[in-house]
Parts: structure tokens; C-alpha cells; sequence
């Protein structure tokens, strides 16, 4: 009898199938979600070893891609750092004695964003400069300032719920926080040295101002290829366990609703991984905070062509070597 396309196949475990059912092996092509690596693999018409089978080759291959340090280090510095901005208009530079003592009403009104940079004076490696809980408490937003808006502020582990007290007594609520991921610039650069990673340095192995190394940055990093990113977090000393982060809270104060504040959620995610040494932030993870910044606050940021002049951004503890446009930069003189 005469067998066409729509007559019954066996398939490999002997049993019948009609038409379009029929058994047949697949080839497939999927890319894993956070790699550029491609796998491929048999897909049979049946769900049961097939299926798994199709699984468990996936995951081996997510798995020896997802935590490349090689690939996180490459995208990391690809953040590129916005220049030092040329036009005085769009910024504006303030150099005081001491912030915590400084009246903010005559440094900016109807602010929407507030950067805290401030370097906590955490065990015996702060420099003299950094800020105590004490002289945190003494610094005061007026309202004048700002009456919606959110301020940034940079924490420690230890001062979590001092930060968000002090900052409940000057009228703001915590809303969220951001982190910064630290990998161990010590342990990287042995790591490249041990790998016989060899080649020119992207960008001239110099330190920008908070003393972070760049010199890590190689561009033959293929030794790194297989390493996992967790050997390599940063291990600073704690009472319960390791800092690994930096932590960015973020309050909101509410005065007034008659002043409105646009915000654009869910545009930018609430971690990033850094490389430096000690509790310091690199550039490029600075770079990342501002641009969170300013992209969730839009109406914040300075726009001559579209009518926006004012100034609705400040930072507190900020670079005068490095302004910003549409940011007020206040750093403290000796």
C-alpha cells in the first residue's frame, strides 16, 4: 500500500505519528539573554529527554559565560566619561569652608536633585576630610532649596540607619538606593599578571581624582575569559560580613505638590559593578550615577534651545576640576 505524507511514521521509540506530527530533529539557534554566546542543539518532536537534554546544554553554556570577568570589564569601561563642561553658563562653581555649615538657600532655589559625594569617615584609612554622623546631622536643606525633590546620598553599612534618621529629622522618607558592586583592583591586576595577559593599556594606566586605579585595563584580557566575577568582589573588614558595596540611598521631600517633579521610572537599573581600591568610587561608576540622575529627573536637566536655564541639579562634595552641565558643584577649600 502506497505511503504519502500523511500516512504513519515511526518514530525512534516505535510508535506512530500521523502526518505533520511525524517525527524530526531540529536544528536550533538561541542566544543566551545576558552573553553574546550562541549555542546550538537538537530539539525532538517529543518533550520528555529532548527537552531536557535541550535545557541542560543551555545551561552549561549560560553558565560558562554569565559571570566572565572579561566580559564585565569590557562593558564596564565602555561607559565613557562625559568631559569637564566648557560653557559657564550651564554650570556654576561654589567653593565654601565647610558644607555641613553652608546656607544651601543661597546657593540654589526649587532644586529637584541633590548628590551627596561625601566620603564617610569609616575606619582608619578616611582621610581628614571625610564627614563624621555628627556633622552630618548639622547640615541643613531649607525649603527654599527645595520642596520636591530627591537627594542622593552615599552610605556606609554602618550608618544606614543614622543616614536615614538624620535625614528624616530634615523632612525627606527613604524611597530606594542604588549599588555599586566593588571588584578588587589588587586581586584583578595579579590575576592578569598570573594569566600572562599582555598588551597596551587602553587608557595609560593613570588615576583619576579620588586615586582609583585604572592600570588594570588591558587590551588583551582573554586570560580573564573563564574567571569567575565572585573571587574578585572586594573584601573590606565589617562586624558581620565583607563590604562588597557602595550604597546610594535616595529620599524624596514633598512640600509643595503645586511644584510638580517628573520622574522617569524603571529607565536605568539599580546596580552597577565597579573596579577600585578601598571605599572609593571610580569615575566610570560616577559617570553611571549621574546619568541615573539625570535621566530620572529629565525636567532637571539644562536645556537653553528648549527654554530650561535654571540650574536644578547640585552636588555636594563634588569635583571643581570636573563641572558638570546643569549641575551646581559646591567642594569645600582648606
Amino acid at each position: 500500500m502506497r505511503q504519502d505524507n500523511a500516512s504513519t511514521e515511526t518514530d525512534e521509540e516505535g510508535r506512530g505519528v500521523q502526518g505533520r506530527r511525524r517525527s524530526k530533529r531540529v536544528r536550533t539557534k538561541s542566544k543566551l539573554l545576558d552573553s553574546d554566546s550562541e549555542y546550538e542543539c537538537e530539539r525532538p518532536a517529543r518533550r520528555g529527554r529532548g527537552r531536557r537534554r535541550l535545557l541542560d546544554r543551555a545551561k552549561r553554556s549560560h553558565d560558562k559565560n554569565k559571570c566572565s570577568l572579561e566580559v564585565l570589564l569590557e562593558w564596564k569601561y565602555n561607559i565613557n566619561v562625559t568631559p569637564p563642561a566648557k560653557d559657564e553658563a550651564s554650570y556654576k562653581l561654589v567653593s565654601v569652608r565647610s558644607i555641613v555649615n553652608e546656607d544651601l538657600g543661597k546657593i540654589g532655589t526649587e532644586l529637584q536633585g541633590i548628590f551627596m559625594n561625601v566620603t564617610w569617615r569609616i575606619g582608619s584609612d578616611a582621610p581628614s576630610s571625610a564627614l563624621t554622623i555628627a556633622q552630618f546631622r548639622k547640615l541643613d536643606i531649607p525649603r527654599r532649596t527645595m520642596r520636591n525633590g530627591i537627594v542622593f546620598v552615599w552610605s556606609e553599612k554602618e550608618l544606614l540607619s543614622d543616614i536615614i534618621h538624620a535625614m528624616e529629622q530634615k523632612g525627606f522618607f527613604y524611597i530606594e538606593n542604588f549599588a555599586v558592586v566593588m571588584l578588587d583592583s589588587t586581586k584583578i591586576r595579579s590575576l592578569l599578571k598570573n594569566g600572562g595577559a599582555r598588551g597596551e593599556r587602553r587608557r595609560g594606566g593613570h588615576k583619576d581624582e579620588t586615586g582609583c586605579p585604572e592600570d588594570i585595563l588591558y587590551e588583551d584580557l582573554s586570560s580573564l575569559n573563564n574567571q569567575s566575577v565572585e573571587t574578585m568582589f572586594s573584601n573590606r573588614d565589617a562586624e558581620y560580613f565583607s563590604k562588597t558595596k557602595k550604597v546610594l540611598l535616595l529620599f524624596r521631600r514633598i512640600e509643595s505638590k503645586e511644584i510638580p517633579l517628573e520622574l522617569r521610572h524603571q529607565r536605568t537599573c539599580d546596580v552597577v559593578f565597579d573596579v577600585a581600591d578601598g571605599q572609593y568610587v571610580n569615575q566610570q561608576a560616577k559617570e553611571y550615577v549621574y546619568r541615573m540622575i539625570e535621566t530620572l529627573l529629565p525636567k532637571a536637566n539644562w536645556n537653553p534651545e528648549g527654554g530650561s536655564r535654571a540650574l536644578k541639579l547640585l552636588e555636594l562634595w563634588g569635583n571643581k576640576d570636573a563641572p558638570r552641565e546643569g549641575w551646581i558643584t559646591v567642594y569645600e577649600t582648606s
